[in-house]
């Protein structure tokens, strides 16, 4: 690729970045309202279940098979995959940045090297 056209690619790259970046921050704010969702109901369905006699040792176990709860926790988990898969694709953008860096600078040094050469 000649030097404009990695250009070209690289601010593309860079509007990517940004819409992923935002997306990122999208995913991470609803993964925490879904978690502060999921533990509200859980220590509250706890609560319900202390409170009706049953032994604290299973209160997390029977708060975490009602319908409610276990929703909650996968629509939590469904957030946090999807956070982490956004985490995942902007790392691999930078990558692609950097290496379209690299490519640029190296033809630079190319490009440096041919005109040195000439001269001579």
């Amino acid at each position: 690729m000649y030097p404009p056209e990695v250009i070209k690619v690289l601010y593309r790259k860079g509007r990517q970045l940004n819409l992923k970046i935002e997306e990122h921050e999208k995913y991470g704010l609803e993964f925490i309202e879904a978690e502060r969702k999921y533990n509200v109901a859980l220590s509250t369905k706890m609560f319900l279940l202390k409170s009706e006699g049953n032994a604290i040792s299973t209160c997390e176990k029977l708060a975490k098979g009602d319908q409610l709860i276990a929703d909650l926790k996968f629509e939590m988990d469904k957030q946090d995959i999807l956070r982490d898969s956004c985490k995942k694709a902007l790392s691999a953008i930078f990558a692609q940045i950097d290496c379209l860096r690299s490519d640029l600078s190296f033809q630079k040094l190319d490009y440096k090297n041919i005109g040195a050469t000439q001269q001579a």
